[in-house]
């Protein structure tokens, strides 16, 4: 399978794609399976998304489907919920299009009962099942490229969870030298600059991203604690020209330097 961009991209053509986003992967080796997997805490925001990427299968006929909680560390209630409601919107659909479902819940006996008795509260109409190992899970869906999908999609996971540790890291650098570029940056962390844009993309961020919330950061501080011209602010932060640095700052905090040095906030 190859990554997805973009959730546009990938509900456009989610065949032989996958999708990763902070804490969750959606996967799709063909039109007969199509996968998520979690990890961490899915958010209330995270759920919303999920939902709309989840809309893609409604042009899949008879295909398994794959949800697997097992790496899930706590549930979020209020996702958890927002995932509920929309799972009962798709009785209907699911018991005409899904062939089988296998669930992997949490190691966590709570959460893992939270999990695995959903789809019999919300009253699934379809053949499914839930199971605590994936061994099982895998040979009762009986699909050849279920194996398969669920060893590449532990490598991706695995290249994820290192990069969410990194952005901590990217961060501090960055907030004591602003200034960075990406060059500096991968060499001060041992990386090549194109391991370090794919970590941090597949952390849900990107280097530009957070050269620019570290940026604005710093600036926000010398506007807040020192009476330096506004030129000069830009100039500590890396910008020659004022106004870039006037768009750069509206466009993170949402206020110019100006206002924000006087405590307007719009």
């Amino acid at each position: 399978m190859k990554p997805s961009d973009s959730i546009a991209r990938f509900v456009e053509r989610p065949a032989g794609h996958y999708l990763v986003r902070r804490n969750y992967v959606v996967w799709c080796p063909s039109r007969a399976l199509f996968g998520t997997s979690f990890w961490g805490v899915l958010t209330s925001d995270e759920a919303q998304e999920l939902c709309r990427v989840w809309e893609l299968d409604r042009a899949f006929e008879r295909y398994d489907t794959v949800v697997d909680a097992s790496r899930l560390t706590s549930v979020d209630l209020p996702g958890f919920g927002i995932v509920a409601e929309y799972l009962k919107t798709r009785l209907g659909d699911y018991q005409r299009r899904v062939r089988r479902q296998i669930v992997l819940s949490p190691r966590d006996e709570v959460n893992g009962a939270l999990v695995a008795g959903l789809g019999g509260f919300l009253g699934f109409h379809h053949d499914w099942r839930s199971f605590s190992e994936r061994h099982d899970a895998i040979g009762w869906l009986d699909n050849p490229e279920t194996a398969p999908a669920f060893a590449e999609m532990d490598e991706v996971i695995a290249e994820v969870q290192v990069a969410g540790e990194l952005i901590p890291r990217v961060r501090e650098l960055l907030k004591q030298t602003p200034t960075l570029d990406l060059a500096t940056l991968s060499r001060q962390l041992n990386r090549s600059m194109r391991s370090m844009q794919r970590q941090l993309e597949l952390a849900g961020s990107s280097f530009r991203d957070e050269s620019r919330q570290a940026r604005a950061a710093v600036a926000a501080e010398l506007l807040r604690t020192s009476d330096l011209k506004l030129e000069a602010v830009a100039r500590q932060v890396g910008y020659s020209s004022l106004s870039h640095f006037n768009q750069m700052f509206r466009e993170v905090t949402g206020v110019s330097p100006v206002d924000y040095r006087a405590g307007r906030t719009g």
